[in-house]
């Protein structure tokens, strides 16, 4: 059959009402044949989901190392919090103490 539904000769003659008597101790095989061509569809259905559970997979470890790559980032600019809070602690303490020394010698 065609891709717009047009028998081909074989399915043509197959289908035709006229040859039931000819073909009907062929049934078997077609229920056979029938069977491998669903087997044969199961089997391409599971190679296609086998592949998207691949990409899903990939995929998922692709976001699991950009996660860890942010979370160190972030964990980067918590440095800046540190920083921020010496130069306080300096600006409290050390240049307050040498501030008040020089105030004592003026």
């Amino acid at each position: 059959m065609t891709a717009d539904g047009v028998k081909g000769s074989i399915l043509a003659a197959i289908s035709d009402a006229k040859n039931v008597n000819e073909l009907a101790p062929f049934i078997p095989y077609f229920k056979v044949l029938f069977k491998f061509c669903q087997l044969g569809m199961t089997l391409k259905t599971k190679q296609n989901l086998l592949r998207k559970e691949e990409a899903a997979a990939k995929e998922t470890d692709d976001l699991t190392a950009k996660k860890a790559t942010q979370s160190e980032i972030l964990g980067n600019l918590d440095f800046s919090e540190d920083i921020k809070a010496e130069v306080e602690r300096m600006y409290n303490q050390e240049i307050a103490t040498l501030v008040a020394k020089q105030n004592m010698l003026q």
